[in-house]
């Protein structure tokens, strides 16, 4: 049996994996991809 923090280190580096290969498969599938970045300004005080 693998030591915890082994197994929480593989299953992050499949967590990377698989967010990049579906990531490809997007920009693979359409033609034009918008980024939004949605923070909020600063309130004043």
């Amino acid at each position: 049996m693998e030591p915890p923090a082994r197994i929480s280190k593989k299953a992050a580096r499949q967590n990377t994996h698989d967010a990049r290969a579906w990531a490809m498969r997007v920009v693979d599938q359409h033609a034009l991809i918008a980024v939004e970045d949605f923070k909020r300004p600063p309130t004043p005080r």
